[in-house]
Order: C-alpha cells, then sequence, then structure tokens
C-alpha cells in the first residue's frame, strides 16, 4: 500500500447538488448535477476521490451543441486533446500532457441516457481515474 503506515478506507461517500442552471455554462439543460466523492480513512481524515459534473437534455441537438460549447472552453485550457467515437458515445479527453500518463485529465462524455431513452446527458469527469476504467 502506498504511502506506507497510511490509514485504511472506512466508507467512501457521494455528495450531490442539483441545479436547472449553470452559473458559467449557458446551455439548454434540463437538470444538472455535481457529485464529489470522498474517501473517509480509519484515522478520521477524508480525501477527494472523484469529482463529476452531470447536464441532462431533453434532445440529441442540445446536447451535441453543449459538448460543442464546453469543448470550445475546454480546448483553450489544455495541451493534448482527443476524441473516441465508440458507438453512440463521445469521449473527450483533455491534458496539460500526454493523455496516456497525465494524472489529472478532464474527460467529457456524452451519450444517451440510460434511464430515459429518448433524453441525452455529459458528464465531465475530473481526476485520476478514467472513464474508460468505469466502462465507458
Amino acid at each position: 500500500m502506498y504511502p506506507p503506515n497510511f490509514p485504511s478506507l472506512k466508507e467512501s461517500t457521494i455528495h450531490s447538488l442539483i441545479f436547472k442552471k449553470h452559473p458559467y455554462f449557458d446551455a439548454n439543460i434540463l437538470e444538472g448535477r455535481l457529485e464529489i466523492s470522498l474517501n473517509n480513512y480509519s484515522n478520521g481524515s477524508r480525501g477527494l476521490e472523484d469529482l463529476r459534473i452531470w447536464f441532462s437534455f431533453q434532445t440529441k441537438q442540445d446536447a451535441d451543441l453543449a459538448l460543442k460549447t464546453l469543448s470550445k472552453k475546454f480546448d483553450s485550457l489544455s495541451k493534448k486533446k482527443s476524441l473516441e467515437k465508440m458507438g453512440n458515445k463521445k469521449l473527450l479527453h483533455y491534458s496539460a500532457h500526454d493523455p496516456l500518463q497525465d494524472s489529472n485529465p478532464i474527460e467529457i462524455l456524452l451519450t444517451k441516457d440510460e434511464l430515459y431513452t429518448r433524453r441525452y446527458k455529459i458528464m465531465i469527469k475530473f481526476g485520476r481515474n478514467t472513464l474508460k476504467d468505469y466502462g465507458a
């Protein structure tokens, strides 16, 4: 285990904040959600595990337009960008370095909503575990 003598994981929690409008991103969203995942350790300390922002859209056109807008915002902030198409999914990967070696990438996934078949969603993920780690 790294580092040595690191306290054991006691539990993981997800804190979710739901919003109808984002203060810095103007898009035709149905709903947005900020999810903060924390790890709680045996010694009482906490650590940020994951940070995600979700946007839900009524139509594919709204989702595509939002993805284009988000892409323009992140293009100016990153040095490396890659796009993967996986069926109906689009995965954008942003990094300050080589995406395969970066420990803190930003990923944006556009996909159909698995619960509402006519809806689409975008997820922005920050942090070390990539969406491919979760089977996206």
